[in-house]
């Protein structure tokens, strides 16, 4: 756990620990991007291991919007 990862709970309440995803920011000479830790990814049997910064905003969007899909059926 670090300053430089954004976490993504789907608990109403996170614990210290408690996060289904974690995103590290990066950045190179091209630019910032975030590294994923991948366990949502491994299960939807994608994982590339650098996403721009849109990239892992639509990401964590569509992670939220299958949760609230899942929650109303």
């Amino acid at each position: 756990m670090g300053p430089r990862t954004i976490y993504y709970s789907q608990g109403v309440i996170s614990t210290a620990n408690g996060w289904n995803e974690a995103l590290t920011v990066e950045a190179d000479e091209g630019g910032p991007y975030l590294t994923p830790m991948g366990m949502a990814m491994h299960f939807r049997g994608q994982r590339p291991n650098r996403m721009e910064p849109f990239d892992a905003a639509q990401f964590l969007f569509e992670m939220l919007l299958d949760q609230a899909t899942s929650r109303v059926r």
